[in-house]
């Protein structure tokens, strides 16, 4: 298989997975996203035919206790919500319909 459709076959399988990342999300927008990424990994290594040993570095990258702090940052400054609001109108069925309100505060952003 040359290189090119190895691209192709690789970025077709990321937006199925893509997908059903989304349709859990949609399923389950009643949970915390930290309940979710168990779930969403069993998921990743099902679509992609991998076993969770292969899975080295759990919550080294996203770990959603500490990305939670980097949600709804729009209710934390106008601006914030000015760039909401335009990423909402532009990319609105990626956006997550948070059951909740999180009250972060700046000094536990990134």
């Amino acid at each position: 298989m040359m290189k090119d459709e190895r691209v192709k076959e690789s970025n077709q399988q990321f937006a199925t997975v893509y997908e059903s990342f989304d349709d859990v999300l949609n399923e389950k927008q009643k949970k915390k996203l930290s309940e979710l990424y168990d779930e969403i990994c069993n998921m990743l290594y099902w679509r992609l035919g991998i076993s969770e040993d292969k899975h080295i570095e759990k919550k080294a990258k996203f770990n959603p206790e500490i990305s939670i702090n980097n949600t709804q940052l729009y209710q934390m400054k106008d601006s914030f919500q000015e760039e909401a609001n335009y990423i909402e109108h532009h990319l609105g069925r990626y956006c997550y319909d948070f059951p909740y309100v999180f009250g972060n505060s700046e000094r536990k952003v990134f």
